[in-house]
């Protein structure tokens, strides 16, 4: 175990250690639908040191003339999403902010009270626009420090989300089995006879299930596509217990998913399942193989569907089906979406503020859509984007649409980065889909409103985009040190030092001013004052202590043949001194005197 750790050592640098430090914070802390809750501050808070520890990093990156290939686009992004609520908070005079819609309110309220009318910005509540760009930290630090891990830190990366993903399914299932009054529940206001997790709202642990679900697909597509390759050499363990825990992780999430009965995460799980019948496999080089692997892929899908009816039971499938015997036509969404959209043209053409959804919303609220639920979201992210950041916003999501499907298109054209292996582009091509499954469900809820579906979104967004050079070139130098480490049957070794480099070992493998793993040439060994070898032909004196000295060695003859009834060494010319019986002595009591039985043999 030591040595298993010292090997994974070089892998984890820091880059992969804050990527993983972020994803975990979002997603245990992350789990809050509205803000001001301690968990959303404490996430945030944490994310800063982070972030400033990724900032750093690039930094050393850029002076390496290296950026990542296509990542330009993505910043440009990420600076119009930091710069839009920026630009919200800035002051405006009065002859400006009051010719913006929706402000002829305020600027009736200082006339009536005989103000003159202050300076002002876009956002009609500046502390909640502050507060929403607070929120953007976490996400863009999982972003950039994701984008800066190599392809196997990445898939390291993965494993941490299915990991979390199975501790979250069995959470959910005893929160379900203790029943409404479970202290599992960490949310007063939470739906109290579904399984939630981590979160307060069935519908993001919905989506958090479907979005492990595809990185499982990922993993498991891989694994049974080498399986089968390898059907005729048998079926190896390494390659049969992932397929078969896969297929496991897969039943388990169905059955969470019951367990949620989120209709939009039911709904889009089967979407998931058969976007899986069209992920790629194998390479242009390989066109043979691809027909076969996607038909285990098939199997594999109908498979976890057919799981879901096995495993989750009579009571689970009783409990999702009445989910689906309300009229979706009376659902409160369709009120939202009606009022957002009001308000949001209200507020043309540059929108309320990011963050001021309440209490706009309040104000053109009709009094039948009052109900005793607070109306914190629009339960439509594109109407709520639209209300808050106006037309800017939609400009910014169209950007982000285009960005997604030009990244899309090169990852199924199988447009791959430097040391991008079959399963990199089946986790990206996953990613991808995730996205996909998130933004449809926006329309229906928000998912992405919350800190560990954002943050897990920003992840699937990184994993769109090669890594750096440099990553690259270090997980080699790590990879190759540790392959050294392996091969010379050592726990551990120092190859620095040049007294410690006996012969025959493997020379260190040390980074190049480029990045480049390379090897370095063996240190030659220091010249030991050894004496020489004896002569082979003189052999050592014996002690004088009466002892008959042994006789010297035969000259080597050929072998005479053996004839029939002959014993084993009558054939061979052994010497006189080894044959001839010595004379006994006058006492045969005498110390020292040749045993008669063993002829040929003296005792000392």
């Amino acid at each position: 175990m030591q040595y298993f750790l010292n090997s994974l050592r070089p892998l984890l640098n820091t880059s992969l250690f804050v990527a993983m430090s972020a994803i975990v914070l979002c997603l245990v802390l992350g789990g809050a639908t509205r803000g001001g809750f301690l968990a959303d501050a404490a996430l945030q808070l944490l994310s800063i040191p982070l972030l400033m520890i990724t900032l750093l990093r690039w930094a050393n990156y850029d002076a390496g003339g290296a950026s990542p290939s296509g990542s330009r686009s993505s910043f440009i992004l990420c600076g119009l999403i930091v710069l839009l609520p920026l630009m919200q908070v800035v002051p405006l005079p009065p002859a400006l902010w009051s010719l913006l819609g929706g402000r002829g309110v305020v600027v009736e309220s200082f006339e009536i009270m005989g103000q003159a009318l202050p300076w002002r910005p876009i956002s009609v509540a500046p502390h909640a626009t502050w507060f929403a760009l607070l929120s953007f930290i976490p996400a863009i630090t999982v972003f950039l420090a994701t984008l800066q891990v190599g392809w196997g830190g990445r898939r390291i990366l993965t494993v941490v989300v299915i990991v979390f993903g199975g501790f979250s399914v069995c959470y959910g299932l005893l929160q379900v089995a203790q029943g409404p009054g479970s202290p599992l529940r960490l949310f007063a206001v939470t739906n109290a006879d579904d399984a939630v997790g981590l979160f307060a709202n069935r519908n993001h642990f919905a989506a958090l299930l479907y979005c492990v679900l595809a990185l499982v697909l990922a993993w498991a597509i891989a694994t049974t596509a080498e399986l089968a390759a390898n059907a005729d050499k048998g079926y190896p363990t390494h390659l049969l217990v992932p397929a078969l825990l896969g297929v496991a992780l897969v039943g388990m999430l169905m059955v969470a998913q019951g367990a949620a009965r989120s209709r939009a995460g039911i709904g889009l799980t089967v979407v998931l399942l058969v976007l899986a019948l069209m992920l790629p496999q194998g390479s242009k080089s390989t066109p043979v193989k691809v027909q076969q692997q996607r038909l285990h892929v098939g199997r594999y899908a109908v498979g976890g569907i057919f799981l879901v009816f096995m495993l989750a039971g009579s009571s689970t499938l009783m409990r999702v089906l009445e989910r689906f015997d309300s009229d979706p036509l009376k659902d409160w969404r369709i009120p939202f979406g009606r009022n957002t959209i009001e308000a949001a043209l209200a507020h043309m053409p540059f929108g309320s503020g990011i963050g001021t959804f309440p209490p706009v919303y309040a104000a053109f609220e009709k009094a039948g859509d009052v109900t005793a639920a607070f109306a914190n979201r629009a339960h439509n992210d594109i109407l709520e984007a639209w209300l808050e950041a106006g037309i800017p916003g939609i400009a910014v999501f169209a950007l982000f649409v285009v960005w997604l499907a030009a990244r899309a298109i090169h990852l199924f054209r199988q447009d791959r980065g430097q040391g991008m292996s079959g399963l990199d582009g089946l986790l990206a091509i996953s990613a991808s889909a995730a996205i996909v499954l998130l933004l449809l469900h926006s329309l229906v809820d928000y998912p992405l409103r919350t800190a560990a579906m954002s943050g897990l979104f920003a992840f699937f967004c990184a994993l769109l985009l090669p890594p750096p050079p440099q990553a690259v070139a270090r997980e080699e130098v790590s990879a190759g040190e540790i392959s050294v480490k392996h091969r010379s049957g050592r726990k551990s070794r120092d190859f620095s030092a040049p007294h410690h480099t006996p012969p025959g070992d493997f020379p260190p493998v040390t980074a190049s001013a480029d990045g480049v793993a390379a090897v370095a040439a063996p240190t030659p060994l220091p010249n030991w004052n050894f004496p020489a070898d004896p002569s082979p032909t003189a052999p050592a004196p014996l002690p004088a202590s009466g002892v008959a000295a042994w006789p010297a060695e035969p000259t080597p003859q050929a072998p005479q043949p053996r004839t029939s009834g002959s014993r084993w060494g009558d054939s061979v010319s052994w010497p006189d001194a080894w044959t001839a019986t010595p004379e006994p002595p006058a006492n045969p009591a005498a110390p020292g005197a040749p045993n008669p039985s063993k002829p040929g043999r003296g005792s000392p």
